[in-house]
């Protein structure tokens, strides 16, 4: 029984093996028959040599006295061909498989014809060469990690018809993503794409420098979503986070501070893994948060170097908790952060007492600002200028509290 059980596995594979095979080469491109009667349809298949130069695929190659419509363009397709430069893709094309332009480093453009509505997972990974690609209006749905790592897109906007984005979708682009502003579940800021309401960050491009603002109406921040963006320098999470996904910031190498909100109950795997800058980082939930079997979550930072500042009460709570504990220095501080004048290395707030604006002494490049009330709620956020002139006059009379790279400051306005 178990050796016609085998026979019949090889001969199932072999006849697979014998369909796939079932294939011709015209004009340099590798077909594999899809259709055998009418109507009849190929794919692009893979070939040995790879494709290299501009590639023209046609609608139709005849083959045997039989005209065939090419339909789909494979998986593997195109696969590390990163001799390959351009590829045209005509309007018979209606599927493009995953993997099928996977590595193509040399690959500078591609047009997708209006016939496809999806693109496949993983379809233009690592394709670093492509500086532009336009997405057609039928596309409705991309794929996961369809663009990962497309550093050299200088932008890529996306049409109102794409009403899915599979998770990674654009990690590590290096351009600026714009969502037509009549798509009903996505869109953009500053180059920043979100889902529709903003509340949820997906995908920050690598090519954001300095400083940045997440917006207040935040909640959550995507699987992946600043992803190996080591020119920023600073990022201003709101109050309003609840929670941050599967290596959100992994390779920020450049961040120095991170405030994690006291709203914050989940953080994913490897969050902030590689984030080999930090110096400083504010956790002001009380209850550290459990990462479960979310492993790494602090894994490249210099636990010895980086103080994690803690809310009063809760230091024996971060030293028996796994990963808090790996820091060798838990500090305890008052989380709306009323620790004394000094700001940010040598910057300091002067005048103070202020009456009509203060400046923040000191800064030598753009960075974020926090201005909180005594009770600790955030009135304002906003990127400022070295020697830029913060107008106070129309603020209420009292203390704040002014918070810059994670270090805070008191500021009396009279």
């Amino acid at each position: 029984m178990k050796t016609k059980f085998l026979l019949f596995i090889f001969a199932l594979i072999f006849s697979i093996a014998s369909l796939r095979a079932a294939g011709f080469t015209v004009d340099g491109i590798a077909y594999y028959i899809t259709s055998s009667s009418s109507p009849y349809t190929v794919e692009v298949n893979s070939k040995s040599p790879k494709y290299t130069g501009d590639v023209i695929i046609p609608e139709y190659v005849t083959y045997n006295s039989i005209t065939y419509s090419v339909t789909t363009i494979g998986p593997w397709a195109f696969y590390e061909c990163d001799g390959l430069t351009s590829v045209t893709i005509p309007n018979s094309v209606t599927s493009i498989w995953s993997y099928a332009f996977y590595g193509c480093t040399g690959l500078i453009l591609v047009s997708i014809p209006n016939s496809v509505t999806y693109i496949e997972g993983t379809v233009f990974e690592n394709c670093t060469g492509l500086t532009s690609i336009t997405i057609p209006n039928s596309i409705t749905s991309i794929g996961e990690c369809a663009f990962w790592g497309c550093t050299g897109l200088t932008s890529l906007t996306i049409p109102y018809s794409v009403t899915v984005i599979g998770e990674r979708a654009f990690n590590g682009c290096g351009g600026l993503i714009n969502v037509d502003s009549a798509n009903p579940n996505y869109s953009s800021l500053d180059g920043v794409l979100f889902n529709k309401t903003q509340t949820a960050l997906i995908q920050c491009p690598i090519s954001k420098i300095g400083s940045y603002i997440i917006p207040n109406s935040v909640t959550s921040i995507g699987n992946g979503a600043f992803r190996n963006c080591a020119n920023l320098t600073s990022v201003s999470i709101p109050n309003s986070l609840t929670s941050i996904e599967y290596g959100a910031f992994y390779g920020c190498s450049g961040l120095t501070s991170v405030t994690i909100p006291n709203l914050v109950s989940s953080i994913g795997g490897a969050a902030f893994s590689g984030c080999s800058g930090l110096t400083s980082i504010y956790a002001d939930p009380a209850a550290p948060v459990d990462f479960g079997e979310n492993g790494g979550v602090f894994y490249g930072v210099d636990k010895a170097a980086c103080t994690l500042y803690v809310p009063v009460g809760s230091k024996s709570l971060y030293e028996a908790t796994d990963q808090w504990k790996e820091f060798e220095n838990i500090v305890e501080h008052i989380s709306s952060g009323i620790e004394g004048k000094t700001v940010y290395s040598a910057v300091s707030l002067t005048p103070n007492p202020a009456t009509a604006f203060f400046i923040l002494q000191g800064l030598t490049k753009e960075t974020c600002m926090d201005i909180f009330d005594i009770s600790g709620k955030k009135i304002l956020n906003k990127t400022v200028q070295p020697d830029e002139k913060i107008s106070v006059e129309r603020w209420i009379k009292g203390t704040y509290v002014v918070k810059v790279n994670g270090k805070t400051g008191k500021l009396l306005v009279k």
